[in-house]
């Protein structure tokens, strides 16, 4: 007997036709949630993109070449910029200096 799939479900419990409502003592206090909304965010407006765009940057110079930082990509400023490129030194795919970058070696 199943009972979380079709009768106690935590959207839309249905404690009328559950065997084990006299013995319940979540009965009647279980609250349901509201759906919630999720809005999209934009694919350019995430660090995702903006950690792909970084690595193509300076992957794209010859190697060993160190690149300067853009001020600004897509819907992100310096300081994103900023975040992004530390967050790859830290994992290991790029060396960082006075606002340049370039492909660990």
């Amino acid at each position: 007997m199943d009972l979380a799939s079709g009768v106690c479900t935590a959207r839309a419990p249905r404690c009328e036709a559950c065997p084990l409502a006299p013995l319940c003592a979540s009965r009647g206090a279980v609250a349901v949630a509201e759906p919630r909304s999720r809005a999209a965010v934009p694919f350019p407006a995430t660090t995702r993109w903006l950690r792909g765009r970084l690595v193509a940057t300076v992957t794209a110079a010859p190697a060993g070449t160190w690149v300067p930082l853009p001020d600004r990509l897509g819907h992100h400023d310096a300081r994103a910029i900023g975040l992004a490129a530390h967050g790859l030194e830290r994992e290991g795919f790029l060396d960082l200096r006075a606002g340049e970058a370039r492909v660990r070696a």
